[in-house]
This record gives C-alpha cells, structure tokens and sequence, in this order.
C-alpha cells in the first residue's frame, strides 16, 4: 500500500499541558503501526481517553481537499479505508473528489467520501472551467455538442450562455474546476456501515508489563498458536485478480495475460484439482472463465445486482470482485463484395471492378466484469451448497447406473478381469466391461472413467493408421481421468483417492496452445457427461416416485412462491384460523414423494427432512405451513406442519362435490327438467281454476326450482351471479393480503353466503369472505330495488309477509278445510291441498310415480356413473 495522506496523533492530556507534539502516522496503516505511533505518545489501553487526531496532511502532487473538521470528527478505521479506496483513483477522479468535497452541499462526512470511490461517474468535472465564460466556451466550442455554423457561434455571448447551462444543469464551480451530477443513481454502499474487517486497526497497545506479567502473557501466545495449528485448513480464501489498467481494452490484455500464467498454475498438481473441482460446479461457463473463477478462489459467483434481486443476499463492504470475461460484441459497417445471389459470385461494374457494398457486421469481443463469490456476501440464508451422498441406498444406485448406460455410445456388462484393473474399454469390441465384485461406487467411477476414453479415444480400427487421430496413452489417461473425477465431484461421489501427481510431468514441455486444447476436450467431454447423466438419472426416478406412489407413500407439499402465498407462509395453524383462513391444496406444489414403511411417523419424518435430506430432495427443510400426507391402505390424510407437532387438515383433500343433475346422462337431465316444468305447469293451471291466479306459494315453489312466472309464462332462471363472474380484474391489497374486486352488490354477496371481515385502509372497500374465499366489494354501493319488494307488498298471506309462516291455520287443514275456504272465495295453497289429500289418502296405492320417486330413481342412477375426478379450484384468501 502506498501512502495517500497522513494524520496527526496527538495526547489531549499532553496538549492541554502545554505540549502540542504528535506522531504523523502515514495512511493506510497496519495496526502495528498505530500503536507505534500511540505509544510514541504516550497513549496505552490504560488511557485511551487521552487519544485524539490534531492534523492532516498530504503530498502536495496527489493533493485531498479533506477538510480538516471533516478528519478530525472520522475514526482512525474510516480514515484507513479511505485511504485504500483512494489508491482506487487515478489523478483524474482525485481532481473531481475534490471538486466534489468544495461545492455547496457536497460530501459531507468522511463515510459519503468513500462512496465516493464507487460512483465516481455520479459526477462529470471540466477541471479547466471556473467560470461562466469558461463553461459556455468549452460547451459551444469544445464539447461538439452545440453544431450550428462557425459564423453564427460568433454572435453568443458566452458568459450568458454558460450561466444558463450552469443553472439548468445546476453545476458548481470551484476552486479544481466545474462539476456538476451526470445523471447517474448515487449507491450508497459504506456510509453508516460497519468498516471491514481487513480494514479495521483502531485498538490499544498494553502498557509494559512486568517479568512475570510478561511470562504469563507468552504462555498465553503459546496456547494459542497450538490452537490455530490443531484447527483442520479452511477452505482457500477468495483473492480476486486486481487489475491495474482503467481503459476496457487493456483490463482485456491484462487479464489474458494473467489468465496464461494460470494456465501454467493449474499444472501444478493441487492446483490441478482445485481447477477440476471448480469446473464441477461451474460446467456451463467456458474454459477460460472456469479458470479464472478457480485462480480466484470462486465456490459460487453471480454479479452485484444479481446477488441483490434473485438471493436478497448483498456484497459486504470493502469486498474486491472476482474478474471474469463477458461478451461484448458491437457492430462496425465495412465495404464488402456485392454477391450475385443467383451465382453466389461477386458482381462486377461496367468497367469489370467488383461491387462494393456498406455491411453492418457484429465483431466479437469481450470486456471484464466483476462477479463476487457467495463467501463475499450476506443476507438470506442460502440452500446447503454441499453435494448429498449420491448412492445412499441401493435403488438411487440402480437409477444412477441406468442413467451412465443411457448416456454411455458402447454397452456395459460385468464381468470376471484378472489382471489387477477395475475395468477397461475395448476398441475391437467397442464395449466397456467392468470388473465382477466391486463396490456400488467403484463400479459407478470405473463406468464413468470407461464411457470418458469411449467418448474421447475411440478410433475405427479399420481406417488407415493416419486416419484414426490416436492419442498418445499417457494423454488418453490424463483426460479420462479428469473427466472422471469431474464428473464424480459433481456428482458427490467420493474422489479422495484420485491423485494427479503426474499431471505436472506430462504437462511438462507442451505449448500453451495444446495445454488449452486438453482442457477444452475436458471440460466439453465433462459437460456433455453431467448434462446426459442428469437428464437419465431424472426420468428414471420420476419413475420409479410413480411407481411407489401406487403403495403406501408419504408426500411432501410446500407453497409455491409468490406475493400469493406470502402471507400463508409459516403461520401456525391457530393464526390461520384466526384469520379466517383454510389450507388450499391450490396454494401448495408437491416436492417429495416417497414410500412409507410401517414403522415411520410423521415425527421420524420432521426429523429427517430437518437434519439428513435425501439426496434427491430440493425442498427446504420442513417448517411450519409445510403438509405431509400420508397415503395408507388406499386413504389419506393430510397433516399441517404446526409450531408444535401436527395437525391434521381434512380440508387439504377435499374435492369439488358435483350436483347430481350434472352426473347424469344429458338425456335424463332434460327428461328431468321436463317433468320439473310440467308439474310446476300443473300448479299454476290449478291455482288459476280456483282462484283465478298464482298464489304466492305456487311462485315460491316456481322459484325453489329455479324458474321464474312471467306473462303466463315459465321461464327457466339463469345461474344467480356469483363472485367470480362478476370479478372486475382489479385488486385491493389490505395488510391482510391481496383481494379481488367483483362487482356484487353487500346483499348480493352476503346472499351468496359471504360475510364482512375488515375494511380497507381508506376505507373505500369490504373484504367478504365465507371462511375458504374472500372478495372486495366497494363500500358505497349504489341503491338497488329489491325484486322481492313488490311481491312482498302486493301478496300477502295471512298477515304473514311473504315470510313463510303461516300463523293463523291449523297444522293440519283437512281437504274439507280447504274446500270451505274456497267456496267463501278464499285464497288457498295447492300445495297445502296437496298435503290434506295425501294424508287422507295415505292407504291408497299411488297409480303414477310422484316427482319424488323419479328423483330418488335419477339419484341411484347417477350414482352408478364414474365419479368425476375434478378438483376443487378455489381462489386464494389472503388475510
């Protein structure tokens, strides 16, 4: 680090004494040397009281304008970052820092200056500029961007031209030149955050110690550095590339340049499978950024925003980025030779010269862009990165060996091999044979290292010798073996017995050229491996889940993602219900299925989903709002994951129950209807030969069966509207959830069986719901006529209403009640009449089947049809 400024250490108690010497510390600083410059002065942990900083200075070529205040009010952890950033900035973003700190309401603390340092495009600065003449000179005459006529530039004044530039775009002059903000969004990433740790030196040196103090104090190093010693060896710490060019072109250079030195690094032979383990997990990148990521300590990379948006994880503070390559091609326009296309030759002019023509081409190139490993960033926690045991129990090994037979060009059989090897590829054959007696895993490398050297080194025996592109042996095992161990660490197989102590030997004395090539083939061959396997290894479980769905099973359902199921998301059961919320089988996905043995309950489930996943589950771990439901002796049971224990959710099953009419065959459905219809007929025929009109009890029984009476006529009702025919396609979001709007009127809907639950926040709308649903209705409703008004105000019977009740008859009238009544021109029920008779006549065999009886006929019928198997669809409720 070289220094960028200094600051003065001073003793308060000293100074106040009349003692104004310091010790200038130089910045950045290691801690070591904070504590030089503290016990110069007299300042220990045991008087951290007296510590102070009482000046600044700098190097007058490489000038900060820090204001000295500024310096004084920072703490020595802030100033120390600040200068490691400042090391960032070439001489040119050191001038507009310091037209930033001088303008009126600029950087105002020493945490908004380190900003500074990662939005130095927030500002443009015109250093040579200071005035308003200055500004409408260099924007006329300099920028190129005013184009008008030399002749006319001119007649401008430039000094009102800038003063208008100036307070449009709200610049600033200062003392180093104009600035004024590019447009750019100012992200904050330090100010009022912690300082990192690298960074941070701020501690006290202890006073002199006496002997024994002294001792005590080595003996208590001592166990300490055993400690450090007996902790097994971290995993290798990200340490990006620094990149000392500015221009896009020359970071390319640079990085190529330093992409060759790792070329030659990887052979060593720990690097070597540092570079294979990485090329594992980052299969899909190209070869050269596989091999920076592994130069620079990556586990698992993705860009700044990307961390942000997809993981809710951030880059901490003070992080450096991994350096990679990324597409960048642009386009140029070139002078080419016309092509006829019926020729496909050039075309040629009158005087025999070929044609050209204007082409835009896109030319190929790439920039360096900085990406940051997991192990940079904070935030949500991020699924286990650690690869599961692959082949924990002898069916994912049958699935997995399936799958290398899916992907492998040659058969592979198992057979008796004497001389020592675990396997081998024939080339006359054109077979892979693997030894008899190996373990599950043995078998699953050997296959993997025989179907690499099938893919790689196969060669047709009976082409010419120049023709069959053999490769030498010791490269044949070099590639083999990588794509072996890259695969298998992909996978999670255990690859502690592979060793490349060779690999330094054979790579020896080869050209960078054929070195790349070999990597190439590697990682390619690898890709092509893990991709095939991926795919077999799937379907072939897909299939066998279905399979032991048939028997007794266990599954797993989680929510599905969303702002949907937000609210739902780890709830105990009793908050749903307060909340007058179900469990909707609408709102989960199924994750994991799997066969249920005898022995197993829900609580070796919990446990084993929380601390052991299965290989093959991508789920979280089971929580709270998870189901499980268990599928036993052909029924089954669904169980709510509660803060305690389980509960078990019915509702989780249920199916949408369908009408009996609409089970039945069309034909018995309008037969049905007709026989409705007639004898609703038949009533209205009767009331009119008796009294002359419908009754109100005729019409209520017109309506029961959803007709209407119209002009002497029945009509069939349409389906009353419900909620989700009236939705209007808007939303109204509650702290609750999210509610659709339908446009019903509060009778309507509480008709419908919806009842109030909360109001919106202004007020403006009423969240219904019916305890599995819920709506939003507007407030104000506009006034609505109800249509049973008129009839309730025009038919009256008995004093009763239209309520239904009839108060002042007998229970039971006899058909000589009803007649008496009649002739003295009362109005009567033939309903009613209907009752008296048949009570008078129960002895009597009826001689036509009643309504009852075709119904009850209809019922058996329908209930010999296949039940329909469509679920129930509800709508979310989101309180």
């Amino acid at each position: 680090m070289s220094e960028q400024f200094s600051i003065m250490i001073g003793n308060r108690s000293r100074f106040e004494a009349g003692d104004p010497s310091g010790y200038w510390l130089d910045m950045p600083a290691t801690k070591e040397q904070l504590h030089e410059a503290m016990q110069s002065v007299g300042i220990t942990a045991d008087n951290p009281q007296d510590f102070s900083i009482r000046g600044f200075s700098d190097d007058p070529e490489k000038h900060i304008a820090l204001p000295y205040e500024m310096v004084c009010a920072a703490d020595v952890d802030e100033l120390n970052f600040l200068a490691a950033r400042l090391e960032q900035l070439d001489p040119a973003e050191v001038g507009k820092l310091n037209a930033a700190l001088q303008q009126k309401n600029g950087l105002a603390n020493i945490g908004q200056v380190i900003d500074f340092t990662y939005n130095v495009d927030f500002y443009v600065h015109i250093p040579e500029v200071h005035n308003y003449h200055d500004l409408g000179d260099y924007y006329l005459n300099q920028s190129g961007m005013v184009q008008m006529p030399e002749e006319w530039k001119g007649g401008i004044d430039l000094s009102t031209f800038g003063r208008n530039a100036a307070a449009q775009e709200k610049g600033a002059f200062t003392e180093y030149g104009y600035i004024v903000e590019s447009g750019d969004e100012w992200e904050r990433q330090f100010e009022g955050r912690e300082v990192p740790e690298e960074y941070r030196i701020m501690s006290y040196p202890q006073p002199e110690r006496g002997e024994q103090d002294k001792a005590y104090m080595d003996a208590a190093e001592t166990q300490q550095a055993d400690a450090q010693a007996a902790e097994p060896q971290q995993p290798r710490p990200v340490v990006p590339i620094i990149l000392t060019s500015e221009k896009p072109a020359e970071k390319v250079k640079e990085i190529t340049a330093r992409l060759e030195q790792g070329v030659q690094a990887i052979f060593d032979s720990d690097r070597y499978k540092e570079f294979l383990t990485a090329m594992s997990k980052f299969h899909d990148y190209s070869l050269n950024n596989t091999i920076l990521i592994a130069m620079q300590g990556g586990n698992l990379v993705m860009g700044f925003r990307q961390w942000e948006k997809e993981f809710d994880r951030h880059v901490k503070k003070g992080e450096k980025g991994i350096k990679i390559f990324a597409p960048a091609p642009y386009k140029v326009k070139k002078l080419v030779d016309k092509i006829d296309p019926e020729t496909r030759k050039p075309m040629l002019d009158r005087e025999g010269k070929v044609v050209k023509e204007e082409k835009e081409i896109t030319v190929p190139a790439f920039k360096v862009i900085t990406v940051f490993d997991i192990s940079q960033t904070e935030g949500k926690e991020f699924p286990d990165l650690s690869v599961k045991p692959l082949l924990a129990d002898v069916e994912q090994y049958e699935d997995f060996f399936a799958a290398l037979e899916k992907a492998s060009p040659v058969p592979i059989a198992f057979e008796q091999i004497t001389n020592g090897a675990n396997g081998y590829f024939s080339l006359t054959d054109k077979r892979i044979a693997i030894k008899e007696g190996v373990s599950e895993l043995q078998a699953v490398k050997t296959a993997i290292h025989e179907i690499a050297h099938a893919k790689l080194h196969d060669v047709d025996l009976n082409a010419p010798p120049e023709q069959q592109n053999r490769v030498d042996r010791h490269t044949c095992e070099v590639e083999a073996e990588s794509v072996a161990y890259t695969v298998c660490q992909h996978f999670g197989l255990d690859t502690s017995d592979y060793s490349f102590g060779y690999v330094a030997g054979w790579s020896s004395g080869k050209e960078m050229t054929e070195l790349k090539a070999s990597l190439e083939t590697i990682q390619t061959t690898a890709k092509e491996l893990i991709t095939e396997i991926e795919g077999h290894f799937t379907e072939l479980q897909q299939q066998r889940q279905a399979e032991q769905e048939q028997g007794d099973t266990f599954s797993i359902y989680q929510l599905k993602r969303g702002d949907e199921t937000r609210d739902l998301r780890f709830e105990p059961y009793d908050r749903l219900q307060a909340a007058g919320l179900t469990i909707d089988r609408v709102n989960y996905e199924l994750v994991y299925t799997a066969p249920l043995t005898k022995d197993m309950t829900l609580g070796d489930i919990w446990e084993r989903f929380n601390i052991d996943h299965p290989a093959d589950f991508k789920g979280h771990s089971l929580s709270v709002s998870d189901i499980v439901v268990l599928h036993q002796n052909d029924e089954d049971t669904a169980h709510y994951v509660d803060s305690i224990g389980f509960q078990q959710v019915p509702e989780f099953l249920q199916e949408q129950q369908t009408p009996v009419f609409d089970k039945l065959p069309p034909e018995q459905q309008q037969a049905l209807s007709d026989t409705v219809q007639d004898t609703l007929q038949m009533l209205v025929d009767a009331d009119k030969r008796i009294y002359g009109d419908v009754t109100g009890k005729t019409l209520e029984a017109i309506a029961a069966q959803g007709y209407s009476y119209k002009d002497g006529q029945l009509e069939k009702q349409q389906p009353e509207a419900t909620p989700d025919s009236l939705l209007t396609g808007e939303t109204v979001r509650t702290p609750r959830g999210n509610f659709h709007i339908t446009d019903m009127s509060r009778e309507q809907i509480e008709a419908a069986g919806f009842g109030f639950h909360h109001a919106s926040e202004d007020g403006k709308y009423l969240i219904m719901g019916n305890g599995t649903q819920a709506y939003a209705i507007a407030a104000e409703q506009p006034q609505r006529d109800n249509p049973l008004k008129h009839v309730e105000d025009t038919i009256e019977q008995n004093d009763n209403n239209f309520d239904g009740l009839i108060n002042n008859t007998p229970q039971t009238p006899t058909v000589a009640d009803f007649e008496q009544r009649a002739k003295a021109g009362e109005a009567i029920s033939v309903t009613d009449l209907a009752k008296a008779v048949k009570a008078e006549k129960r002895e009597q065999p009826q001689k036509k089947p009643s309504i009852l009886k075709k119904l009850d006929e209809y019922k058996k019928q329908a209930a010999q049809q296949p039940k329909d198997k469509q679920k129930e669809h509800k709508k979310d409720l989101e309180v």
